[in-house]
């Protein structure tokens, strides 16, 4: 059987006083049927009549118990210092008038705001939505006749200024055909060069491709009603012809514009270098 571990018990300073107390404890294996498989309390007696009662399984350490000194995590020291720096007002002095470092959103900004363009440079870099807004002036144009026609005080029968419906008919007619080839030509040969490096003109889901989809929506209807009126299988009426104008109508406008921003000198110089820009064509 392996020898029992002995409880620190805290002794007065008397020598004999200490021998007695070790001879009591060393006779405790006969109390109250104890044994060393099951200790129960020690009620050791002194020659006062005060009582201690110690646990046998309580572990005594005739020297320190190992690994006392623990190596402090980077974080608990990292708390540490900076209790230190809250404590100590020069060092929390210290701390404020460190500069603040640049953030990454300034960094960033800083990086892509490009120089003012000269005069020069902004006519090459604008070259395309000059081009571009040139063709989009017809559309809006024509879109104006028509829409001025549809809404302006319906003529009376006797009115001597009557409309004019074969050049109303022509007028529409052109939009349509001109705009049905504007869109062809561009998301053909126009777009997919673009759709390199500005995701705006991508021929399969650009927001570009998707207006020229939502204005063909109303486009085609509308130069469908027109033929019938040339033919002369049905009657010409402004109302009708407004109905069929006023669904794509504000897409149109919009892509008008927008198309024509895209290409702006400030957007395409962030894609593309002066040469590139002037080896692009329409």
């Amino acid at each position: 059987m392996p020898p029992r571990i002995l409880p620190r018990v805290h002794l007065p300073a008397c020598p004999a006083h200490h021998h007695r107390l070790l001879h009591s404890h060393a006779a405790t294996s006969n109390l109250s049927g104890a044994s060393p498989q099951s200790p129960l309390p020690l009620t050791l007696t002194t020659t006062t009549t005060r009582s201690t009662t110690l646990p046998l399984t309580y572990p005594c350490f005739t020297t320190a118990p190992p690994h006392t000194t623990r190596r402090h995590s980077s974080s608990q020291q990292a708390a540490f210092a900076m209790g230190q720096a809250a404590e100590d007002p020069r060092a929390a002095a210290a701390e404020a008038q460190k500069p603040a470092e640049p953030s990454m959103t300034t960094t960033t900004k800083a990086k892509e705001d490009p120089p003012p363009l000269s005069d020069h440079d902004f006519r090459i870099y604008n070259q395309l939505a000059e081009r571009m807004d040139s063709f989009h002036n017809y559309f809006r144009q024509s879109w104006t006749i028509l829409w001025s026609a549809c809404t302006s005080s319906s003529p009376s029968p006797s009115s001597s200024t009557p409309v004019d419906t074969d050049e109303l008919l022509y007028t529409g007619l052109s939009l349509a055909s001109h705009l049905s080839a504007h869109h062809s030509i561009e998301e053909t040969y126009f777009f997919p060069r673009l759709a390199a490096r500005m995701p705006e003109f991508d021929p399969r889901s650009g927001p570009m491709v998707e207006q020229h989809a939502a204005i063909h929506a109303g486009l085609d209807d509308f130069e469908a009603y027109l033929r019938r009126c040339q033919r002369g299988d049905e009657e010409f009426d402004l109302a009708k012809l407004r109905d069929r104008m006023e669904g794509w109508g504000a897409v149109l406008w919009a892509h008008l514009d927008e198309e024509v921003r895209a290409l702006g000198a400030e957007n395409m110089r962030r894609y593309w270098t002066k040469d590139e820009i002037m080896r692009l064509r329409m």
